[in-house]
């Protein structure tokens, strides 16, 4: 019986509680009085502490601290639920930013409406006074959520004209864009700009934004909010709110310095759609190549992307054990991307087509990342991303159509699964010796429709002296290489399992061997541009340094409010 589908809670699930409790302070701000004192001490204490700060009763301050409380409450959902990554519609990154956009837009028309319309009316008194209530409008995210709309834009046509050159250059066959003709991304939007505005530089992780994107952009950019902050600071200052007309001007200065520090978002969960099934492959840097299962429209692919602290934890500690020589038991790695993911019955089945009857799905076939010339396809990169498919298909296979999952025995062992498996269906390599092994890189072969390299098929590397696994090395490579899968088949709960400790021992016996054609990484990303994902991830580094220079700028909002009385 497969495993219940828990729901992960996103922070979009939170937005309705969040945007009442915020309305409530809002309404609270708008109407308070000065809270009533318990004695003449306290009341003089009060006065001492807060005479510099005067809760002025207006619509203005009331979106302030709505719209601030509501950013701080996003952040702590965000952090406990997480990001859910896709492909065909938009990610909880762009959701939050959309939101955060909309929010910003709310903010700054109240504090405009301020302005003009209610009580004082300033904007209709003088220019300076008009300033003056101006900055309370957060012109920092508000120019910052333009920007990005077009650098949004940018990128979304950008890879989609990319896509399509690489379709080209694979010639490979246009039924997949007929199948998105409904998704978004697959939308041909024109170039609004004349140069690339994304230029992406993880090699220090997910938070160098200011190293991705194109300096004449970033420089408009800051040369904008500047420009903007500066007017309406003046305007502050001569209005005698010089706490509030300062920390404008600090605020752009942390914003532009980056001091506000790196984000912890690639620390938060990371929950994968169907169409976007990221194997995080292991690596010491702080970037390296991801692999992408293939969804039913789209085939298999590499990117290239910043690490994700969060899709890596289990991973490193992968990588630390092999640099010691052992191979560890990796089902518990499985479970926790097992555990990420979201898949609705349809996208396990269309795994489980691919899996199974791969020639009814050609779409899915396809390689759509650049292979290693003179590379065959049996490395270990691949035979991981392998088990983590079967594996989530044999985890749901209480969702599969009858005939997938009478199938579920074709890839995985009855005598280490512990599951009821259909006895009749004999596992894919499970014969002896070198017929076995060339049964499996056969069928890894057909899973992308690609000629069998006789150099994956029959070795021929020099036979090692020793081995880590095997007692005694034979002395022929083909001996060698029936023995090994022997162990391998023998030993592990699946056909790709099995791959994969092949793979693994074979490195650690015999090396890679690239003259011979092994090599842990046969696919590997057409460049190092990324993919929207890896866009999206380094842009949380720009809403999260703006937030904070913007909360900066707000505090004495948030002092005036204490000060009377409303959130105490």
């Amino acid at each position: 019986m497969a495993l219940p589908h828990h729901h992960v809670p996103t922070s979009a699930s939170l937005a309705f509680p969040t945007v009442v409790f915020a309305l409530v302070v809002a309404l609270r701000l708008a109407s308070a009085a000065p809270a009533p004192m318990a004695g003449d001490l306290l009341e003089k204490r009060n006065n001492a502490l807060f005479s510099s700060f005067q809760a002025e009763q207006g619509l203005h301050q009331a979106a302030a601290l709505s719209a601030m409380t509501l950013l701080i409450t996003a952040h702590r959902a965000i952090m406990n639920t997480g990001f859910v990554l896709r492909q065909r519609s938009l990610s909880t990154d762009a959701w939050v930013v959309l939101t955060v956009g909309l929010v910003t837009c709310i903010w700054t028309t109240l504090v405009v409406l301020s302005g003009l319309l209610f009580k004082e009316r300033p904007c209709r008194a003088s220019l300076e006074a008009c300033l003056a209530r101006m900055s309370y409008a957060p012109w920092m995210l508000q120019i910052l959520f333009f920007f990005w709309l077009i650098a949004f834009w940018d990128e979304v046509s950008y890879l989609r004209s990319k896509d399509v050159e690489h379709r080209m250059r694979l010639n490979l066959s246009d039924s997949s864009i007929a199948e998105t003709k409904h998704a978004w991304l697959s939308i041909t939007l024109p170039r609004i700009l004349g140069f690339r505005i994304w230029k992406l530089e993880c090699s220090r992780g997910p938070s160098n934004w200011s190293g991705s994107v194109d300096p004449k952009f970033r420089w408009l950019l800051y040369g904008t909010i500047t420009s903007v902050v500066v007017i309406t600071a003046y305007g502050a200052i001569r209005g005698a709110l010089y706490s509030l007309g300062l920390l404008n001007l600090v605020g752009v200065v942390l914003f532009v310095a980056g001091a506000g520090g790196a984000n912890m978002y690639a620390g938060a969960p990371h929950v994968y759609n169907g169409d976007m099934l990221r194997i995080a492959l292991t690596t010491r840097h702080r970037e390296g190549t991801v692999y992408i299962l293939p969804f039913r429209n789209r085939g298999f692919d590499a990117v290239w992307s910043p690490k994700i602290d969060y899709e890596h934890r289990e991973v490193d500690a992968l990588s630390n054990s092999e640099a010691e020589g052992r191979r560890r038991d990796l089902r518990h790695i499985l479970a926790a991307f097992n555990e990420s993911t979201e898949l609705d019955p349809d996208a396990v089945n269309d795994l489980a087509g691919w899996l199974y009857e791969p020639e009814k799905h050609p779409t899915m076939q396809q390689i759509k990342c650049k292979r290693a010339p003179g590379i065959h396809l049996i490395g270990s990169s691949i035979m991981f991303a392998l088990w983590h498919s079967e594996y989530l298909v044999f985890m749901r296979r209480g969702l599969l159509q009858p005939d997938y999952e009478r199938m579920v025995g074709s890839l995985r062992s009855p005598k280490l699964t512990g599951a009821d498996l259909d006895a009749s269906v004999r596992q894919v390599g499970n014969l002896p010796g070198l017929e076995g092994y060339q049964e499996a890189v056969r069928y890894v072969y057909r899973l992308f429709d690609q000629p069998v390299d006789d150099m994956a098929l029959n070795p021929t590397s020099p036979t090692p002296k020793t081995s880590i696994v095997l007692d005694k090395c034979p002395d022929t490579i083909e001996d060698y290489t029936a023995q090994l899968w022997d162990h391998c088949i023998t030993a592990e709960e699946s056909t790709f399992a099995a791959l994969y400790a092949f793979t693994c021992y074979w490195v650690s016996d015999v090396g890679s061997d690239a003259t011979h054609g092994w090599h842990q990484f046969p696919l590997r990303a057409w460049d190092r541009e990324g993919d929207l994902v890896s866009w999206h991830v380094v842009w949380r580094q720009a809403w999260y340094s703006a937030i904070i220079a913007q909360l900066t700028s707000m505090s004495p909002v948030i002092l005036s409010a204490f000060a009377a009385g409303i959130l105490q």
